[in-house]
């Protein structure tokens, strides 16, 4: 990576348009091998002045200051050092040129007479020495080079020059070999770690601006990357194609529905016969393409097309804006096929889209023959509405916003069969509700992803209590009729309940986002103890004395949504799946429980082995922070992380019965102090561990899966979030 003279507005003071250019800071990022840069700080008036490349933990590998040679000084005040700078370098491209550009160009000062020409005496002055490790020149060595070979354009692979590249130590030019002999303990690894940004930091230089990702997957597909609003401009990204008449400019954008007082957040109103298309882009290697659509008026078609420039592959998608919720009252889905049919006639109904902006996804097709046409290769995204009054648009992108901060194991969708499949044990599911990975072996999925706050879950709304179905969203080839066909009658007679990783409670705005809850890819065996919500003596839900699972899911996540307004981002999954993990044992020994006839007695897992569904020795819960104001990492204030024991409590009276060593002792090799009662055992804060601890008791199970969290987070702020255990905020 080659800089020349980097400027940042903030740091340079300028008048007019100048002041609505918002480039991103230049960074040295972690997937570069080498940066070299060259700049001048001369520059006065309207002249742009440049910078060493270097900040907090990191740094460019040669910084070359122009500021004392010829032509850089004094400066005319209107761009004449900045323009010296990019000559000075292309002077190290072309060896036979005297300016540049080559008309009415620059001086290049390579020669002593160069000087002369210009009244110079001071030899130093000329331009060009050699700084290659192989060379030991001063700056202006008479005996050195003088053309402009060795430097600058020389570093680079097309240069000729790239293994002798100069780095600087605290002043000290290395050679690379010398880096990895005598420079770093550990070579050239430690030395990039302390050189160089890690790739998922957002460097935005506005957060509203900001996409899903540091590298959106969709360049302003959320209609905010724009410094000023100007009705009579193209909107950027979308400015090649926007209707016949190229109506739809930026005076289509609007404040969206549900933007913070005081902030912008644009989203796009599309009105009846109306179209626009994104600019071409890139279909990203995974990913469903995503877009929250709001529809105050039930009126017209949205329809959806993506299509690849050489129009071999073309996916279309339409919403009816016409058609709600057409879900039965809860007499009309008793069976699973009454709930598979509801769940199915509803996923493009338009539900919260009435109120606010509803997310809805293009499933894209997964053939590995049609999939080979499209992801990888150049396209483009048509929306165009057919009837109706207007549509509002925004968060046009691909991958599902539960993943944001990261996919924690790398799940893959494919629809091979199961045994011949790479992702067997990791398969990818993305819906508007949630992500989860699946797991073929277990029955389980091995973890789900969310996101929750006041516009997801209601206060104080009952459950729906549908059936679970088997997710249709799983492959449903005919020739591989071996992936789990999984659905809640199985758990019948178990004496386990049937227990959500995401909760209805956390998606009760409606029925349909309740109803993607009852999916087998959300499902998994719960001893009672470690699910219920147990009765006070006023008969009412208690999260205060119910399991430590439904404390947190009732009492802390409803504490931190509702009292005190956060954005929650959740992964909860499930730990020690072995084989026969199960062994006869009481159904509950809460007191609270036992007073129900159906409680009383034990499990009998046969008919979940026989199915092939296996019992989690753990449950497990993290769950991320952040403010609301659309900072990105600048909101997030910390996280929670529990692992709880799926079994039944210890005792049903703990009145003299001796204490309980902590499992968690067992588990992570720690000396925590024994559990002495019902309360302590249910009290979430007995089960809290820190991320770091919850990654390394899965990835030490031995599974093919690799868990990493929060790798899309600056590396500073990942771990410094994965390494809490003691988070508190305000709760509890």
């Amino acid at each position: 990576m080659t800089t020349i003279d980097p400027y940042d507005y903030d740091d340079n003071s300028f008048d007019g348009h100048f002041l609505n250019i918002q480039d991103p800071k230049i960074k040295v990022w972690n997937n570069v091998t080498y940066a070299d840069n060259y700049y001048q700080t001369n520059g006065i008036g309207n002249t742009i002045n440049g910078r060493e490349l270097s900040g907090t933990n990191w740094k460019a590998d040669w910084n070359v200051s122009l500021n004392n040679l010829a032509g850089f000084r004094p400066d005319d005040g209107e761009g004449a050092s900045h323009r010296a700078a990019l000559a000075w370098y292309a002077g190290t491209a072309n060896l036979n040129e005297s300016q540049f550009p080559s008309e009415n160009g620059e001086t290049i000062y390579r020669r002593l007479g160069d000087l002369e020409q210009n009244n110079i005496a001071d030899v130093t002055k000329t331009w060009y020495t050699p700084d290659h490790t192989n060379a030991s020149f001063t700056q202006g060595d008479t005996k050195a080079p003088w053309e402009g070979i060795g430097t600058g354009w020389f570093h680079s692979v097309l240069g000729g020059g790239s293994e002798f590249r100069p780095y600087d130590l605290d002043g000290y030019k290395f050679s690379l070999d010398e880096i990895q002999e005598f420079g770093y303990p550990n070579g050239w690894k430690n030395y990039l770690e302390g050189k160089r940004v890690s790739v998922t930091e957002d460097n935005t230089p506005i957060p509203a601006m900001r996409g899903d990702f540091a590298v959106p997957t969709l360049f302003n597909g959320n209609f905010d990357a724009i410094a000023a609003k100007l009705d009579s401009q193209p909107i950027p990204a979308w400015s090649l194609y926007n209707g016949d008449n190229k109506s739809v400019l930026q005076s289509s954008l609007v404040n969206a529905i549900g933007s913070n007082s005081g902030s912008t957040n644009y989203a796009l109103e599309l009105k009846s016969g109306e179209s626009i298309t994104h600019n071409p882009f890139v279909i990203p290697d995974w990913g469903n393409l995503r877009f929250d659509v709001h529809a105050p008026v039930a009126s017209g078609k949205l329809r959806v097309t993506l299509e690849t420039i050489d129009g071999n592959f073309q996916e279309i998608n339409e919403i009816d804006l016409g058609k709600g919720l057409q879900i039965p009252t809860p007499s009309g889905m008793t069976n699973v096929s009454q709930v598979t049919n509801a769940y199915l006639n509803n996923v493009n109904a338009v539900g919260f889209g009435r109120d606010g902006f509803e997310t809805f996804q293009m499933n894209l097709p997964t053939n590995n023959d049609v999939t080979k046409q499209y992801r990888g290769q150049p396209a483009t995204l048509k929306f165009e509405l057919e009837g109706g009054e207007s549509v509002y648009l925004d968060n046009v992108f691909f991958k599902s916003d539960s993943l944001n901060f990261g996919n924690p194991t790398e799940a893959r969708w494919d629809i091979s069969e199961p045994a011949q499949n790479p992702y067997q044990t990791n398969l990818l599911l993305e819906k508007p509700q949630y992500t989860s990975s699946y797991n073929a072996v277990t029955g389980l999925p091995n973890w789900v992803s969310w996101q929750v706050d006041n516009t997801w879950s209601k206060r104080f709304v009952g459950r729906t209590g549908d059936q679970f179905i088997v997710d249709p969203d799983l492959p449903n080839n005919p020739n591989f009729p071996t992936w789990p066909r999984i659905d809640g009658t199985m758990y019948q007679g178990s004496g386990l309940d049937k227990g959500h990783l995401v909760p209805d409670k956390d998606r009760n705005r409606n029925q349909k986002d309740a109803l993607a809850t009852y999916m087998s890819t959300n499902l998994i065996p719960q001893a009672i103890d470690n699910n219920r919500l147990f009765r006070n003596n006023t008969g009412s839900f208690d999260p205060d004395i119910s399991p430590a699972w439904s404390a947190i899911e009732s009492g802390l996540v409803d504490q931190l949504i509702f009292d005190y307004n956060k954005k929650l981002d959740i992964t909860a999954g499930v730990f020690d799946t072995k084989q026969q993990n199960w062994s006869i044992q009481p159904k509950t020994r809460a007191p609270e429980a036992l007073t129900e006839a159906q409680n009383q007695g034990n499990t009998n897992p046969a008919n979940l082995e026989a199915n092939g569904i296996r019992i989690p020795g753990w449950t497990w819960k993290t769950i991320l922070v952040s403010n609301k104001s659309n900072l990105g990492v600048q909101d997030i204030l910390g996280s929670y992380t529990y692992i709880t024991p799926n079994i039944p409590e210890p005792y049903t009276n703990w009145s003299g019965q001796p204490a309980v060593p902590n499992p968690l002792n067992q588990l992570l090799g720690e000396n925590r102090d024994p559990i002495t009662s019902a309360e302590q055992w249910r009290r979430p804060n007995t089960w809290r561990i820190s991320i770091n601890q919850l990654e390394n008791l899965l990835n030490a199970q031995g599974s093919d899966k690799v868990f990493n969290f929060l790798s899309n987070l600056p590396e500073d702020v990942r771990n410094r979030i994965k390494q809490q255990s003691d988070f508190q905020f305000p709760p509890p």
